[in-house]
Formats: structure tokens, C-alpha cells, sequence
């Protein structure tokens, strides 16, 4: 609507905030998968770059598939193969068990934050109630 997206207004506040240029690179470059020639030769840049993409895939993925924690493994590998590992990455950085227990640790210390706010989630079904 207003000529730019997240990525560029993200990179233009990284600068304006001065914080370190390769924070800003990672802002401004996270949805690039063909990553440019200049910023691929830099592999600690292209690593932090393809965290932030694979964490954007696999925070979509949790959002519409709640229930995931549940899964059994195979299943779980099979849907983070088909929709968050992209190309550019050749697998998961984890096992399907460990992403389901620590999903399950941040599910609870997530739910103890809610409770101190007075918000009760009983399930994490109950996310997409919200």
C-alpha cells in the first residue's frame, strides 16, 4: 500500500537505530530466497539469513497447526518437510522430538506468562481461539 514492506521499513528502523549492519542485512534480506551473489559469498551472513526464514516458515506453520505438539514424529518430519524446509535448506536443524519438547517447554512458560497476566490457556488448541 505504501510502496515498501516489513523487510525495507525493518531494515530503514535497524538503521535509523543504528544497530549493527548485520542485523540490518538480516531485516532487509530475510524474505530473498535467492539470496544476491555478494550477500551468499558471506556464509555467516547467509546462516543468519536462513534462521530467520526458517524460524518465519516454522512460526506459520505453529500458528495454523496448534496442535502439532501431539504428533507423531513421522508426521510431524513429513509436514515441516512440505511446508517450512525450503530449498535452500537441506534439513531440519533438530529432530522432530526434539522440536516437540522444547515447543512443549516454551508452550508451558508461555502459559505461566498468560496466567501471571490473568489469561487463561488451558490447551494450545485454545491459540486459535484468539
Amino acid at each position: 500500500m505504501y510502496g515498501f514492506d516489513h523487510s525495507e521499513l525493518g531494515w530503514h528502523i535497524c538503521r535509523k537505530w543504528e544497530l549493527p549492519e548485520t542485523i540490518s542485512d538480516v531485516v532487509k534480506n530475510h524474505h530473498l530466497y535467492a539470496l544476491p551473489k555478494q550477500l551468499s559469498q558471506d556464509k555467516e551472513l547467509t546462516n543468519l539469513i536462513r534462521i530467520v526464514q526458517l524460524a518465519d516458515f516454522f512460526s506459520l506453520f505453529v500458528t495454523l497447526n496448534p496442535e502439532f505438539i501431539s504428533w507423531q514424529p513421522a508426521r510431524l518430519i513429513k509436514s515441516l518437510d512440505e511446508k517450512c524446509i525450503q530449498p535452500c535448506c537441506s534439513k531440519p536443524p533438530i529432530t522432530a522430538d526434539q522440536l516437540q519438547n522444547r515447543a512443549r517447554q516454551i508452550w508451558e512458560e508461555s502459559n505461566k506468562i498468560a496466567s501471571g497476566l490473568g489469561i487463561d490457556i488451558s490447551e494450545p488448541t485454545d491459540i486459535m481461539a484468539c
